[in-house]
């Protein structure tokens, strides 16, 4: 979905946010893979039934509520594609959610974990944004384009702790 290249009017380049039939291909392929979880949830809680099993969802990581101009350039996704960011995350999660308890197994919703902390959340404070845009060419060893840095993955650690009763995950 990423254009490299920086657009003048920020024109979708994600084929699953510029039109209906790509929202569609997007929600089919993420409704497929309900029965290869549900599968191998139901495996893991079959192999070990007395241990407790989470399954955690994804975090939202980018704003689709701002305008373009706040967003890093670094970032490349327009205003529709960040909704459909958005709205992917949210329904892999429910997906995710479905397949847990189906499979009787403990899903955390960590969906607001980053709040305040994601993309195109400050452009100001670069540094209070948790996860990390575009790294090209090797830019950047340790992280990975569009995921948590360690900022991020302390709050998300947060989160599941909370979500579990402060209990350590063993």
């Amino acid at each position: 979905c990423i254009n490299v290249r920086i657009t003048k009017d920020w024109t979708p380049t994600c084929y699953f946010a510029d039109s209906e039939s790509g929202r569609t291909s997007l929600r089919n392929l993420i409704a497929d893979r309900k029965k290869k979880k549900k599968k191998l949830y139901t495996s893991l809680h079959a192999a070990s039934p007395e241990s407790k099993i989470y399954v955690i969802g994804y975090p939202q990581f980018i704003n689709h509520t701002v305008d373009n101009k706040q967003c890093a350039a670094n970032v490349r996704l327009n205003k529709d594609e960040r909704l459909m960011v958005n709205e992917a995350v949210r329904y892999m999660n429910s997906v995710i959610e479905s397949a847990a308890a189906a499979a009787g197994v403990k899903y955390i919703d960590i969906a607001d974990a980053l709040q305040g902390h994601m993309l195109c959340d400050s452009k100001e404070n670069p540094g209070q944004v948790y996860v990390t845009g575009i790294a090209l060419g090797g830019t950047n060893d340790t992280q990975e384009s569009y995921h948590p840095n360690d900022g991020g993955h302390i709050l998300m650690t947060n989160a599941i702790k909370r979500a579990i009763g402060g209990q350590l995950l063993l």
